[in-house]
């Protein structure tokens, strides 16, 4: 009898998406600058149906607000070749007094004290698991 490992990637709910986005306090943000298309790391919270950014004076996501972007939130196991990824996509704002969350700043965005809150309003959410299975045949 031999025993053979597959991977196998499935996709994820929005319920699930979800539940994962909030495992994590690290995502990427997608956005188009000046300069074209463009990713940026940001620490986040989960409000509702929207996830709040923290964002520092410099970041170029200051001028994506009214844009539709994508957030991208993962866990990947290189070793065991395990893990999951989910993107987030809806349109940026800037966050108004209603925002309960307050997302610790990722460490470049406490550069000059401006730190501003912006918030996602999630209106798609889709993702992957990889997982290995063992067949034995």
């Amino acid at each position: 009898m031999t025993t053979t490992e597959h991977g196998l990637v499935e996709p994820l709910g929005p319920a699930e998406g979800r539940a994962l986005l909030m495992t994590a306090e690290i995502g990427r943000l997608a956005f188009t600058d000046g300069h074209g298309p463009t990713v940026e790391p940001f620490a986040f919270a989960l409000d509702d149906a929207a996830i709040v950014l923290a964002v520092g004076a410099r970041s170029g996501a200051r001028a994506a607000v009214g844009q539709t972007v994508a957030f991208e939130v993962d866990e990947i196991d290189v070793v065991r070749r395990t893990g999951w990824s989910v993107v987030a996509v809806g349109t940026l704002h800037r966050a108004g007094p209603e925002v309960r969350a307050r997302p610790e700043p990722w460490p470049d965005t406490v550069d000059d004290g401006e730190r501003a809150l912006l918030v996602l309003t999630v209106e798609r959410i889709s993702g992957r698991r990889l997982r290995r299975e063992v067949r034995r045949g």
